[in-house]
């Protein structure tokens, strides 16, 4: 019976001792000297780390087909390791419940030592059989017992609380990389190999929704799309537009490497960096093939606004 009466015990300051403890950590890296002067720390050897990609794409446009071939431009840095000490200072706090634990804790315990110590505040007054004032101090002694009980679990409570919170401050050995400046990687531009594409073409009207055609390239880094048939009624059928009323930007965003070709892609599952392709409107076989070029490294070029991933609708471009 001491037993089970130990462990219920230790489940209810168990339970008690739940209060939710917030922690925010801070790191620090300091330079880590030699364990004796004039010996080295063996670092690891310099390396390379990717650090960007940047995408290009040649495209052919005929009538309502573009036909893409698209190469990945990876650009690395060279790594150097440099030996330090990490500190990484932990601050806890349990939002004043380890107040409330010894707050109420102490009162508890305030009212048990009351009962213990005036039993009669809390017994019971009965009358014998001569006429004398007698006491019944059962409740007293059951009072006492039950917050004495709380009491301790409380307190017990607030201090295993209080060791929970406590601030920390731990030390590991570490290295710190510093990159240098980036250059090509190694192996020159590659082809955006089995890569799930998107391409999402500006509708005619400010009000038309843009429509978004999914892709994939081949293991060449080729893809196909298939544009929808839509003449423009106000135009004839035999006469092209003009060149600068003729070409309109499309968004062509490429998906991250996935391990399984079959999952399907979450929100962040694409490229930083799309590519903008200019087509011809309207997109019929009355035009005349169109080639153009596209790079992600010169994005910045004036007047060209990029729309914003996600949206439904997009502004057309000039």
């Amino acid at each position: 019976m001491t037993e089970i009466r130990r462990l219920r015990a230790l489940l209810v300051i168990s339970l008690c001792a739940c209060a939710p403890v917030d922690s925010r950590s801070t790191v620090d890296l300091h330079p880590r000297p030699p364990a004796a002067k004039g010996d080295t720390i063996p670092t690891p050897p310099p390396g390379e780390q990717l650090i960007e990609r940047d995408f290009s794409a040649d495209y052919v446009q005929l009538g309502p087909r573009v036909l893409i071939e698209l190469r990945e431009h990876p650009r690395c840095a060279t790594t150097r390791h440099r030996p330090v000490t990490r500190v990484e200072d932990v601050h806890r706090t349990t939002r004043g419940f380890i107040a409330w634990d010894f707050a109420l804790g102490g009162l508890a315990s305030g009212v048990a030592a009351l009962a213990f110590a005036k039993p009669e505040v809390f017994s019971v007054r009965l009358i014998d059989s001569q006429g004398r004032l007698a006491y019944d101090r059962s409740p007293a002694w059951v009072t006492g017992g039950v917050f004495a009980g709380v009491g301790a679990i409380l307190l017990a409570a607030g201090v295993v609380n209080v060791m929970r919170s406590t601030d920390e401050v731990r030390y590991a050995d570490a290295f710190a990389v510093d990159l240098g400046p980036s250059h090509p990687c190694p192996g020159g531009p590659l082809p955006v190999a089995n890569r799930r594409l998107r391409l999402s073409l500006p509708g005619r009207d400010e009000g038309e929704a843009t429509r978004v055609i999914a892709g994939r390239s081949d293991a060449h880094g080729r893809a196909r799309f298939e544009l929808s048939l839509e003449p423009n009624p106000a135009a004839a059928p035999d006469s092209a537009p003009a060149p600068d009323k003729a070409l309109r930007a499309a968004v062509l965003e490429i998906g991250e490497a996935e391990p399984d070709p079959s999952s399907d892609p979450g929100p962040d599952a694409w490229a930083p960096k799309p590519l903008i392709l200019r087509l011809r409107v309207p997109w019929t076989d009355g035009v005349q093939a169109h080639s153009g070029s596209a790079d992600t490294r010169t994005l910045d070029q004036p007047g060209l606004e990029l729309p914003s991933q996600g949206d439904s609708k997009r502004k057309n471009s000039p």
